[in-house]
């Protein structure tokens, strides 16, 4: 069996996005409709992430700031696809020599794009 790319878990990543919408930022009340919404309106962590997320593979991807500044969190994949996943970051990160850091900024980059250019 050939191993996954990353390219595989992309659309699993936003379909999993999508089903946690209509939400709202816990400290502005700012009410998101759905996943494009959100996309467009929360910025999120730079490559210099907080300390807590230092050992968190998914936190990369996951954690954004509203506008209001309050960081919010979305399960970015389910737990069926989550060890597979993981695998094919590491697994890249050794081909590419890559930081595994790298890899997931880029993988975030390319969930936003698509979410983003499908308005």
């Amino acid at each position: 069996m050939q191993p996954e790319s990353i390219e595989t878990f992309i659309d699993p990543i936003i379909a999993v996005c999508r089903e946690q919408f209509p939400r709202k930022c816990g400290n502005c009340g700012r009410e998101f409709s759905d996943f494009q919404d959100f996309a467009a309106n929360t910025r999120p962590f730079g490559a210099l992430l907080p300390t807590y997320l230092r050992d968190d593979l998914f936190g990369a991807i996951s954690y954004v700031n509203c506008l209001c500044g309050n960081t919010i969190t979305l399960e970015c994949v389910d737990a069926a696809v989550n060890g597979r996943l993981a695998e094919a970051i590491l697994r890249e990160a050794v081909i590419c020599g890559r930081p595994v850091r790298a890899i997931l900024m880029d993988l975030r980059a390319e969930v936003r794009r698509r979410v983003l250019g499908a308005a």
